[in-house]
């Protein structure tokens, strides 16, 4: 099946059809629907996961960030680099 791409996407595919050894565009489009398809699902796992992990987790399981003792530590470390 012939598709019209926009120039750009059309070098993309080109591209990705010679450095894969794609036999046609149909093949190419397929493999990347396939890839789109599983990456929404790992997505959606990791969602599921990080919201029943919060859930679970109990007070202690979580301090607050300490924004001024990090950012000393920081200007600590540029302070040594830009010493040497």
């Amino acid at each position: 099946m012939g598709y019209s791409f926009p120039p750009e996407l059309a070098e993309k595919v080109r591209q990705r059809m010679e450095a894969f050894h794609y036999q046609s565009e149909d093949e190419l489009i397929s493999d990347a629907l396939q890839a789109y398809d599983a990456m929404g699902e790992w997505l959606a796992q990791w969602k599921d996961d990080v919201e029943a992990r919060i859930e679970e987790a109990g007070p202690d399981d979580a301090k607050p960030l300490d924004v001024d003792a990090l950012m000393a530590k920081v200007r600590a470390r540029l302070a040594v680099k830009n010493a040497s």
